[in-house]
């Protein structure tokens, strides 16, 4: 094996401001740079939009909503496109945890305070990541998330939380076979 190294470095911008009482809005961008040794692609960079509105402030019942665009980008080196080839790979596969891709999500969270101790909660999250450059490998991925849970706070000194996540993803893979011409022998 070889010494490995991941560098990350992080740049988080945020505007928020409130039209009404008890309402907040915000825009944000995000930049997420990160250098992974003895990668096929090593730098890639994360560009990260997003808008906000939350209503907050109400005892009763608050609501969190959010809507991401993301672009990720980064390029192969010839070097190491030579070396995916002479190991017998395609040299237009790409790793989807480093392969450039767009994604588009919105996530929902609900809560309501049923005690002064007690809490209930609810969210979805719902997100589309198409790979622009994978030519072999993971495509696109759709994901539906849904989590509901209860917390719970019965003394200063204990909580007390539960919660149950159902999450589904369908994604479309791209792959081929190359066989050896069959001898004519066998026929």
């Amino acid at each position: 094996t070889e010494r490995l190294g991941v560098d990350r470095n992080r740049l988080a911008l945020d505007f928020g401001f409130t039209p009404k009482a008890m309402m907040a809005a915000g825009v944000g961008y995000t930049r997420l740079g990160e250098s992974r040794s003895h990668r096929i692609i090593e730098d890639i960079t994360d560009h990260v939009f997003r808008l906000t509105f939350d209503t907050v402030g109400n005892r009763w019942f608050t609501l969190r909503t959010k809507y991401e665009h993301a672009d990720r980008g980064g390029e192969a080196t010839e070097e190491s496109m030579e070396e995916l080839f002479g190991i017998g790979e395609h040299p237009g596969i790409r790793q989807f945890d480093i392969a450039p891709r767009n994604r588009n999500r919105i996530t929902i969270l609900g809560s309501t305070m049923v005690r002064a101790d007690t809490s209930l909660w609810a969210s979805v999250a719902f997100g589309k990541d198409d790979y622009t450059e994978s030519e072999f490998g993971l495509r696109d991925n759709t994901h539906r998330i849904f989590t509901v849970g209860a917390d719970m706070t019965p003394r200063d000194n204990v909580n007390i939380g539960a919660s149950y996540s159902y999450e589904h993803y369908n994604a479309l893979s791209r792959s081929r076979q190359a066989n050896p011409p069959s001898s004519p022998n066998l026929l």
